[in-house]
């Protein structure tokens, strides 16, 4: 059975990690949400993109954001 992860470009799944985890860290979202963070973490390395890799693009997209939100203030 193939994930609705495994079906997304890799560029939005770096982003789902992101945001999920982002919306884990404030509480937004339950500690339940780190099933679909393995869900994620899983269709990345069977893509191929080490999981390494994937936490360092979803750091690269918060310092992003982060600048985007400073830049509109």
């Amino acid at each position: 059975m193939c994930s609705l992860y495994e079906q997304l470009p890799s560029e939005v799944l770096v982003q789902f990690y992101y945001y999920i985890n982002r919306n884990i860290e404030q509480e937004i979202l339950s500690k339940a949400m780190n099933v679909e963070i393995e869900l994620i973490e899983k269709s990345a390395q069977k893509r191929g993109l080490p999981l390494e890799d994937l936490k360092k693009l979803a750091a690269e997209l918060s310092i992003q954001r982060e600048w985007e939100i400073s830049a509109v203030k």
